[in-house]
């Protein structure tokens, strides 16, 4: 358990809020648990281990401000909600895979 294994994680807190849209969040692992069912984090792709290893770069780098003392916020606001790093994956893997492995709403088509 603990989560740092793979396991479940202990939750902290728990937030209300209202929004439009999808939220996303990032795990450690790239997946949730949602009612027994395992999902992945990575909506936008059909290849969750490719989309887990273009994230390792963010993931890090907010693993090594957390142990910095970073309480950065559980949501952030990103301009049309999406963060800088995703909207660069988007762009490379528009660039670089066939537009098949896109789910058609997972990423902006244009």
């Amino acid at each position: 358990g603990g989560g740092g294994d793979g396991g479940p994680a202990r939750v902290t807190a728990v937030t209300l809020g209202t929004g439009v849209g999808a939220y996303a969040p990032l795990t450690q692992h790239g997946t949730l648990a949602v009612d027994g069912v395992l999902a992945s984090c990575y909506a936008a792709v059909d290849a969750h281990d490719l989309a887990h290893w273009a994230f390792a770069p963010l993931r890090l780098c907010y693993g090594v401000s957390s142990i910095f003392g970073s309480k950065r916020p559980p949501t952030a606001h990103y301009p049309q909600g999406v963060h800088w790093y995703s909207r660069l994956l988007q762009r490379l893997g528009k660039l670089l895979l066939s537009p098949g492995h896109f789910h058609p709403w997972g990423v902006a088509q244009g």
